[in-house]
């Protein structure tokens, strides 16, 4: 989209989106960080922090499905961002994205140590539930036509949830985990 296109949209002036940022690519950023700060804050609330490991990894599921139901862009920000090869990743995994993972692996670890867990390679446990959450919504549009029905119907986004916290029970959780 344009820049006029989006002040369009926002119901805003055109000369506004400028006088906050020089172009696209700043404001494409702006939104980016705004929604992983966002998600980042959630997941390292007291009361999140606070839970055994079984419940902390339950709670971060449910909060990346609740995050990305309510921003439902936030795969294809993410992909787009990635793909961008004129920036760098710095900013996005410095302050957001390694704090993030370095919390959910001292949970796997955590829960390892308490027998809660299997004995799994944590980082790549962190990038298996992210990668079974993200994916599902990154390739909304092809998963809708493959299975011929809308993947972000909340039924069918409740299902994918089920199936997500289902396989972490049985290939992550050990028995009254």
């Amino acid at each position: 989209a344009r820049m006029d296109e989006i002040a369009r949209v926002a119901g805003v002036n055109k000369a506004l989106p400028y006088y906050y940022f020089r172009n696209k690519e700043e404001l494409h950023r702006f939104v980016l960080e705004t929604m992983i700060a966002q998600i980042s804050g959630q997941m390292k609330s007291p009361v999140v922090l606070a839970m055994e490991p079984p419940d902390r990894v339950r709670a971060l599921v449910n909060l990346t499905f609740d995050f990305v139901m309510r921003n439902p862009a936030y795969p294809r920000l993410i992909q787009r961002e990635m793909m961008a090869d004129r920036r760098p990743l710095h900013w996005m995994v410095v302050a957001h994205h390694r704090p993030l993972h370095m919390r959910a692996v001292k949970t796997i670890r955590e829960g390892i140590a308490k027998g809660q867990f299997r004995d799994v390679d944590p980082d790549h446990m962190v990038f298996t539930i992210f990668g079974m959450i993200m994916y599902y919504f990154a390739t909304g549009q092809l998963a809708s036509q493959i299975w011929n029905r809308d993947i972000w119907n909340p039924r069918n986004v409740a299902q994918r949830r089920r199936s997500v916290l289902d396989f972490l029970e049985h290939g992550l959780f050990l028995p009254s985990a």
